[in-house]
Parts: C-alpha cells; structure tokens; sequence
C-alpha cells in the first residue's frame, strides 16, 4: 500500500503508577497518543508509509509529541508548529472491582485552533492511497471540524479512499450535536468503522433487542443497522467489535 494520511490530536497522557488513584500519586507516567497517531504508529509498525498530520505547540511538550510518534518511523512531514498548547489526558488505570477512568484537559489546544490555511493538503494527499480519520477531531472545535471537513473534500479530490472511526465522546460533544455533525460528513466516507454506541450517538441506528450492558446481542440486528448505514451514506464496507 502506498502513502497512508492520518490526521487529528495528539496528546500527552498522565497515568498515576501502580493502579493508584490521582489523589494518590505525586508522580505520572507521560505517553503521547491519540486516535489517528495511534493508527499511523500501528500502520508504520506493519511497513506501511503513515503520514500524521496535525498542529503541535512550538513548545518542549509539543517537540517531545513528535518525536514519540517520529521514532515509530511515522512520516511527520505535515505537522505544523504553532498554537499555544498540547493537549492532556489524565488517565486512572482501574484494578479489580474499580473501573479506569479519563479526565481530559485539551481545551485550546493546538489543533482545535488550527486554521485550513496552516496546511497544503494538495501536497499532503499527493501520492496518498487512504486517508483515515475519526469522530473526535470534528468535536473539538468549530475550527477543528471546519478543517475535517475541508480534509475530507480534499481527499476526495484526490481520489483518496477515506475511513472513519465513529468514536463517539460524550465528554466531547452530544448525541444531537454528533449527529448532525457526522451525518453531513458521511458523504465523503468510503469506509465506516463504529461500534453500536457510535453507530447509535454519532447516526441514530440503533440495533433492535440489544443491550450491551447486560449482555444481550442480537447479531442479527447488527446486520440490519449496518446495511442501512451502507444503503443511506453509500459506504463501501462497515466495520464494527
């Protein structure tokens, strides 16, 4: 496979040691990840050219994101510098009967103010065969989804092949804001990747007699959400856990 573009936020995650609580801890463990840097890092991994595109700070904690996702062998060409901050997550790993739990500090963030103008994607989809991108990138801001959607019709242009993961975050935005959202951008979507929640907050299909939470599937119901999902948006394959 040829050039694979991912692009959306990349953050610094901080997770207490040793399962402790953050109240608990005085120190952190520091990753760096996000939904579409973590696939170019699993892409590249394959041997497979996986492009990243985003905006970092022009700071040591933006400096020290790139360089995570640089020495998986990630293309990060297309990553412009700027903006005044990185994204962070706190990240409560969970033990026994006590479940992980996530608190995000990313408002501002560098990418969430990024401006269409501060990428070429003419140069950054030449030679490109796939484009891949998920359902949090157009919730982290209106700047954010104006340039999702203006990648999006870019990529098509280019007649890129493009993928999204649904990606529901309820932190991030409603299930009516999400909807009204990620149904005007399915017209560029060749490929649909979702669980049932996503398919549900982020589409409105909801599969009938299905409660996940109690352990209730009805996998014939998956098939009728995922065919219609196919018959309106016009999707070449849905892909679903």
């Amino acid at each position: 496979m040829s050039k694979v573009v991912t692009m959306g936020e990349i953050m610094m995650r901080l997770a207490p040691p040793n399962n402790l609580r953050l109240g608990q801890s005085t120190s952190f463990d520091i990753v760096y990840g996000g939904d579409e840097a973590n696939v170019a890092v699993s892409l590249s991994n394959f041997g497979i050219d996986a492009a990243y595109v985003t905006k970092l700070p022009n700071n040591p904690f933006g400096q020290e994101a790139l360089n995570y996702i640089r020495k998986y062998g990630v293309n990060t060409q297309y990553i412009v510098r700027g903006g005044k901050r990185l994204g962070l997550s706190f990240y409560e790993i969970g033990v026994s009967m006590r479940p992980s739990r996530v608190f995000y500090d990313r408002s501002g963030s560098a990418i969430a103010e990024a401006e269409i103008s501060d990428f070429d994607f003419d140069k950054i989809f030449k030679n490109a065969e796939w484009f891949h991108i998920s359902g949090i990138t157009p919730a982290l801001s209106k700047k954010a989804l104006a340039l999702t959607e203006k990648a999006l019709a870019m990529a098509k242009k280019h007649e890129v092949t493009v993928s999204i993961d649904l990606n529901y975050r309820r932190k991030l935005w409603s299930p009516e804001r999400a909807r009204e959202v990620m149904t005007g951008l399915m017209k560029y979507v060749d490929i649909c990747i979702g669980n049932e929640e996503d398919a549900e907050k982020a589409l409105g299909f909801k599969p009938a007699n299905t409660d996940v939470y109690k352990g209730k599937l009805n996998l014939e119901g998956y098939k009728d959400i995922f065919i219609q999902m196919k018959e309106r948006f016009g999707f070449k394959l849905v892909a679903s856990t």
